[in-house]
């Protein structure tokens, strides 16, 4: 079995580099860059050059709830865009854990206020960039497609801003809310990869 992960930054996909997977799936990994442009290009030339059987999106993402925390993993049902496309699902039924609605932003959602909006308009649990973009890549390719992310900020956590002095005490806590996040993304995105069938 062949598996593609994607992830849109190095330090995301640093971890699964030092994998020791089964016999019996081969993983590719590819940086696929930041944002939905990119994440889409990157998607489909990795999609046409190893012809998976699966496409894992991994990576951080945005708490949008207030039941959200550091480290909580995401592995949506659906996805939604804010550029006006329609909702897809994706294959996440087919392995636990699967729950909610993730909404892929062409701008980084930094505020609390911005997260509150994306949640109430979009019926969304979690928010990042490019999970939907890979999502649809692996719709009109036939393969079957899921994204396991982690939070690495909560609905009530603005992110550091030079605009907002407010916020600039965030900067500190970041680091180590990164690391507990990805780590907590290589345990789940590791167990859900060997769950593939």
């Amino acid at each position: 079995m062949v598996i593609l992960l994607l992830a849109a930054m190095a330090f995301e996909a640093a971890p699964f580099r030092k994998q020791d997977w089964p016999s019996d799936r081969r993983v590719v990994l590819a940086v696929t860059g930041v944002g939905p442009r990119a994440a889409r290009a990157c998607a489909e030339a990795q999609i046409a050059a190893c012809r998976p059987d699966w496409v894992v999106g991994v990576g951080v993402c945005g708490g949008l709830d207030a039941a959200s925390r550091i480290g909580d993993a995401a592995v949506p049902l659906e996805l939604v865009s804010d550029d006006g496309g329609r909702p897809i699902p994706t294959d996440a039924r087919r392995v636990q854990g699967g729950s909610g609605r993730m909404v892929s932003v062409r701008r980084v959602a930094s505020t609390v206020d911005e997260k509150r909006r994306l949640a109430q308009q979009y019926e969304a649990r979690w928010v990042d960039q490019e999970s939907y973009a890979w999502g649809t890549a692996a719709q009109a390719a036939g393969v079957p497609f899921v994204v396991v992310r982690t939070v690495l900020d909560a609905g009530a956590d603005a992110l550091p801003g030079w605009r907002r002095p407010s916020s600039w005490a965030n900067v500190a806590r970041l680091p180590a809310q990164a690391l507990l996040a990805r780590r907590h993304l290589t345990e789940v995105g590791r167990r859900l990869v060997c769950e593939l069938s």
